[in-house]
């Protein structure tokens, strides 16, 4: 599917793509760059989460609790047995760490199955579909995308401009919105690389804390619907001349 997805790329005027990563995902030579134009995804800024962008963070203390979310389809492109395993070999040395899952998918029972074969299934809680994003978002400390491969993930602006701090694998266009110690911790998608960015999390959060700030101001900037709708009206106008 994917090679007739780029097969038909070239019947179109224009091509938009979602991230300067994806977009490397289709040679120029197949696809020239002056028919391709990348537009970011972005938040509803007005409407998203008001309420609790409105409060402040709870103070986080790791050595008495710390929930870390993963929000996405339970399948095996995100990584999420990874992240388990993960959990699993920092549990000894943070006995109030938990992870919430949002989502749903093929993966959820192999997953559930994983987490009790890991010793660890009283701190794993699936959370399924979830209507009200913002609010699992107050509940949680620390964001963590574990994927293997991503295009430009909505959930990344969603925790960003709610301030909450992120670790993040560095894949897809995760880099063109975050970066590395300056608005999220982004690593490899390995277990140690992983591994190292939540302990530097549980270690020192203030300073995960004021990068969720900085990753704030980032969205508010960049990444806004209204943003994104004037560059994507341009395109059209590009179009009609």
């Amino acid at each position: 599917m994917r090679l007739a997805d780029k097969m038909l790329l070239r019947l179109f005027d224009r091509v938009i793509m979602v991230s300067d990563a994806t977009r490397r995902l289709v040679p120029a030579w197949w696809l020239p760059d002056s028919r391709v134009r990348v537009l970011h995804n972005a938040l509803v800024l007005d409407s998203y989460g008001s309420s609790v962008l409105a409060a402040p963070r709870r103070v986080v203390n790791p050595a008495q609790s710390a929930t870390i979310v993963n929000v996405g389809r339970l399948s095996p492109e995100k990584g999420q047995i990874l992240l388990l395993q993960v959990i699993a070999s920092l549990a000894g040395r943070w006995p109030g760490l938990k992870l919430i899952f949002a989502g749903t998918g093929p993966l959820e029972h192999v997953l559930r199955e994983t987490a009790v074969a890991l010793g660890i299934s009283e701190r794993v809680e699936f959370r399924g579909y979830v209507s009200d994003m913002p609010a699992l978002y107050s509940e949680c400390d620390l964001l963590v995308q574990s994927s293997f491969s991503e295009g430009l993930p909505n959930v990344v602006l969603e925790a960003a401009y709610l301030r909450l701090p992120m670790v993040a694998t560095d894949v897809g266009g995760t880099a063109e919105v975050v970066q590395h110690r300056r608005t999220a911790w982004l690593c490899s998608p390995t277990a140690a690389s992983l591994s190292e960015g939540i302990e530097a999390f549980l270690t020192d959060p203030s300073s995960f804390a004021r990068m969720g700030v900085s990753a704030h101001d980032v969205i508010v900037r960049n990444f806004s619907f209204g943003a994104r709708t004037a560059r994507q009206t341009g395109i059209y106008e590009e179009l009609r001349q």
